[in-house]
């Protein structure tokens, strides 16, 4: 599977601008923020200026100006905390490390390979799906709507949000394409 070496996920403090940009310009990616005071002009095509205010149309204002669209089958496969692809596990084996009543009401869990944290079906997933659909103008089996943007297919990974309150500066991530996804 190739990588999108444009970008990957990792976060840096406000304090690290210049070691920063460096970097994405180094590696070839795409840094995304919402600080007008970056040193945008020392590094021309690496700093993406998210201009939109709401986290849904931050969204898709990047996958639009990015030209990409994401794979719904990805969607969910991330750890949250490491950034590294979730693996199955037996509900058996989650068991010590979920809450009775999940364990009891679900059947389908997968666990992060670094950190071991586990993961569930749960109802926020249902809402965040939505969400996403929403965003992305996606049917209900994930496929493109009519209104959905057109772009390169690839398996996004996550990022934080850039709500203005957010003490984060930047954000890059991680796109594999899927072409030759087995």
């Amino acid at each position: 599977m190739a990588e999108d070496p444009r970008l990957r996920h990792g976060v840096l403090a406000w304090g690290a601008d210049r070691a920063f940009l460096r970097a994405a310009e180094r590696e070839g990616r795409v840094a995304l923020t919402r600080r007008k005071d970056v040193l945008a002009r020392q590094h021309p095509g690496v700093v993406l200026f998210v201009e939109s205010d709401r986290v849904e149309d931050q969204i898709a204002e990047v996958l639009r100006t990015l030209n990409v669209k994401p794979d719904p089958g990805a969607f969910f496969t991330i750890c949250l905390e490491c950034n590294v692809t979730l693996g199955s596990v037996s509900k058996e084996d989650a068991r010590s490390r979920v809450p009775d009543y999940v364990y009891q009401t679900q059947q389908e869990f997968r666990i992060c390979p670094a950190c071991r944290r586990v993961y569930w079906p749960g109802t926020h997933r249902a809402r965040a799906m939505e969400t996403l659909r929403r965003i992305l103008k996606l049917d209900a089996d994930g496929a493109k709507g009519r209104n959905g943007s057109e772009g390169k297919r690839v398996r996004g990974r996550g990022c934080p949000t850039f709500l203005p309150s957010n003490p984060l500066a930047f954000c890059f991530f991680r796109l594999r394409s899927l072409e030759g996804r087995p």
